[in-house]
């Protein structure tokens, strides 16, 4: 129990091999392992077909799961003048075909959906979550949208949700409580607010422009300094 059920051995270096030991509950542990202490031993699937995880839950007791986990310890002190490139998961998809023009083809990266049949509970869904600390410059979205036939169609950032929900919520890093939110509802009816939790009126809106300022309506333009 917890030993090697299964052993590979390289035909051209006997110290370089793959195993797979089953221990208590049927875990199971895949190992590959480069003796000339490089990391050369990639283990990879080729698979001629989908590659599916399929967990059925059952649980009526307080119960954790985690669908794909990646864990990477870095305690190597990188020399000087060294580039290292560290990446959590990476997708690649490449068409290299001329496609019929009949044909409709849908790339999609990452797809993630989340459903609850009922909301009794306490429910909360986050659809993406990460938290970036200690880095000399971090971005929490990098996005590049380039090479569209035309780039008119091309939207950077696509967001929906319930008419009257919150689109885009900022909070500060002094209180999360004091925000600036953006919604957009029925007929692009779109509010801008800003609100200071604190009951003063300090949530300021600035706007810090190097240009012109084009406000272009199609109705009447209101300023109410609320005095």
């Amino acid at each position: 129990n917890g030993g090697v059920d299964f052993k590979a051995v390289s035909s051209a270096d006997a110290g370089d091999y793959f195993t797979i030991g089953t221990s208590t509950h049927g875990a199971t542990t895949m190992t590959t392992l480069d003796d000339d202490g490089g990391y050369a031993a990639t283990l990879t699937l080729s698979i001629d077909g989908d590659f599916i995880r399929d967990e059925n839950d059952a649980f009526t007791t307080s119960h954790n799961v985690t669908g794909f986990s990646f864990d990477y310890d870095k305690s190597g002190v990188r020399a000087g003048s060294t580039l290292s490139y560290i990446t959590g998961i990476k997708s690649d998809i490449n068409d290299a075909a001329t496609n019929n023009s009949g044909a409709s083809i849908v790339y999609t990266g990452i797809e993630n959906n989340i459903t609850n049949a009922s909301n009794i509970g306490s429910l909360t869904q986050y659809g993406y979550k990460q938290t970036l600390s200690g880095a000399d410059i971090q971005f929490g979205i990098y996005n590049i949208v380039t090479g569209a036939a035309a780039p008119s169609v091309s939207v950077g950032f696509y967001q929906q949700t319930d008419d009257d929900a919150v689109d885009i919520k900022l909070v500060s890093a002094s209180n999360s409580n004091d925000f600036f939110t953006i919604k957009t509802g029925a007929n692009g009816g779109t509010d801008i607010k800003t609100d200071d939790n604190g009951g003063g009126e300090l949530a300021y809106l600035k706007f810090d422009i190097d240009g012109t300022i084009d406000l272009d309506s199609e109705g009447t333009i209101t300023l109410d300094s609320g005095a």
